[in-house]
């Protein structure tokens, strides 16, 4: 129904109005109330809806960044160690084996079941005994760890040391044994020289000449020692071969003499004269120095007989 605005209804509606304007003409807030205000909601609105996304988003960064780490480790495990320098090449093993090698790297821990010859890339010639263990330092250097090794250099070669708990011996052009055994190491010199270091002092021991360096005590007992004999049967069993074929006799003899610590004498001049002019053909594969030479002079005008320290050659 309409209310005509003469009515006195309408008047009633003045005091209404008055008070609605008092209320909205109120004075604005200052500035501290508004950032009081603020913070207040930014506050209420971080605990609410900010903080589980920031959770969220750090999990997934740290979950990332250790699948990083996995792949990293994991490349790093399956890509292959960088061989080590080849120091020599594996030449001959008998009875046994040297965990299938052909060739000795530098890092490398070998264990020999078996006699075994190597070939040094840097001159020479070195022998392991059965029961032997070694580690591969360094292209010059053997770390010996258990059993005996002998070792042969020629004139010229460059330094080689062998190491061991007990000390450590360097050849001066030499052929030697070097053998781990339960007082400490032992040291046995078959031709030209070698310097031993050790807890005890340093020595230099030359041919025929045994050094015993004692772990316990730290002292050296020295004596003289044959440079033939069984002491150095296993040696001349793995000696490097030596082709025959078209060689001077002499030279022949002269590795004999070498491989087996003797002295080789021409009992009359002309033995000499024949093993000055005689050329040889065939092979000795296989046989030790003394077999060779019964084969190599039994085909001559030649014999030989072994007297002590010495390989007498004479006219038959």
């Amino acid at each position: 129904m309409n209310v005509p605005p003469d009515r006195p209804e309408a008047e009633d509606d003045a005091p209404l109005a008055a008070s609605l304007a008092r209320g909205l003409n109120r004075e604005p807030l200052d500035a501290a109330a508004l950032a009081r205000i603020r913070a207040a909601a930014q506050a209420e609105f971080e605990s609410r809806y900010r903080r589980p996304a920031r959770t969220f988003t750090l999990r997934r960064i740290s979950l990332a960044a250790a699948a990083v780490l996995v792949v990293i480790i994991g490349a790093l495990a399956l890509r292959p160690t960088p061989p080590g320098a080849v120091v020599g090449s594996i030449l001959r093993i008998e009875r046994g084996v040297i965990e299938s090698r052909t060739t000795l790297r530098v890092g490398e821990i070998v264990a020999a079941t078996g006699t075994t010859l190597v070939r040094l890339d840097r001159g020479g010639t070195f022998r392991v005994a059965p029961g032997t263990r070694f580690e591969v330092t360094d292209p010059d250097e053997l770390l010996l760890r258990a059993g005996r090794t002998y070792f042969d250099f020629p004139p010229g070669a460059q330094g080689f040391i062998v190491r061991s708990a007990v000390g450590t011996v360097e050849h001066v052009g030499t052929q030697f044994e070097v053998a781990l055994v339960a007082d400490g190491m032992r040291v046995r010199v078959r031709e030209g020289a070698v310097r031993v270091q050790s807890a005890g002092g340093t020595e230099l021991a030359d041919a025929g000449t045994e050094l015993l360096v004692q772990q316990a005590t730290a002292t050296v007992a020295r004596q003289p020692v044959p440079t033939y004999g069984p002491d150095w049967s296993w040696v001349e069993s793995m000696v490097p071969e030596f082709d025959i074929e078209n060689q001077p006799l002499v030279h022949f003899l002269d590795w004999v003499g070498r491989e087996t610590g003797r002295r080789i004498d021409f009992g009359d001049e002309r033995a000499r004269e024949v093993a000055l002019r005689t050329r040889l053909h065939g092979s000795v594969h296989g046989l030790e120095p003394l077999q060779a030479l019964d084969r190599v002079l039994s085909t001559t005008t030649l014999r030989f007989e072994i007297q002590d320290g010495t390989i007498r050659v004479s006219s038959r």
